[in-house]
């Protein structure tokens, strides 16, 4: 007896499983939608017949190869444009240092031509300066020399009139 109830419970075990895989699996025979089933007509493939010819999967081969090459000619173009607008944006930075380092040179000369500028004025000014003083000191009237023996240069003595006071 004991051999009995463990084959029903094996066999009822199993027909659960089954009747579970059908409801809830693809099944085997037909299942839901076109596309199902190990047994019926598709095998899965979804193209009629059951099989796929040589020319449709040589035909996808073309059509993936050419859109694999078109994907290549896109980023080799993508990749170019890239590269130029690189170059494009380095060629800009250089020529803004390089006006940056041309505005530093023009600052610095002008400042050095203003400071030149300056140094001529005041130049020019005290020039002006000392021409009124040497046109003061030329025009004004010189002491007469300085004798300490009171002799007046032509060899007069001082004073010339001695012989006036004859008294």
């Amino acid at each position: 007896m004991g051999d009995e109830k463990n084959n029903n419970n094996t066999w009822g075990i199993l027909i659960v499983l089954f009747l579970l895989f059908i409801v809830f699996g693809r099944g085997f025979i037909g299942g839901r939608g076109e596309d199902s089933g190990i047994v019926g007509n598709n095998l899965g493939c979804g193209c009629g017949c059951g099989r796929v010819s040589n020319c449709e999967v040589e035909r996808q081969e073309i059509i993936d190869s050419y859109n694999t090459q078109l994907n290549t000619i896109n980023q080799g173009i993508i990749t170019r444009a890239d590269m130029q607008n690189g170059f494009q944006r380095l060629a800009d930075q250089s020529r803004g240092q390089w006006d940056a380092q041309q505005g530093e040179k023009i600052f610095d000369l002008k400042m050095e031509n203003q400071s030149l500028k300056q140094m001529v004025y005041a130049d020019n000014k005290f020039n002006e300066i000392n021409r009124r003083l040497d046109d003061i000191s030329c025009n004004t009237p010189k002491r007469p020399p300085f004798y300490a023996t009171g002799v007046q240069p032509c060899g007069y003595k001082y004073p010339p009139c001695n012989d006036c006071n004859i008294a």
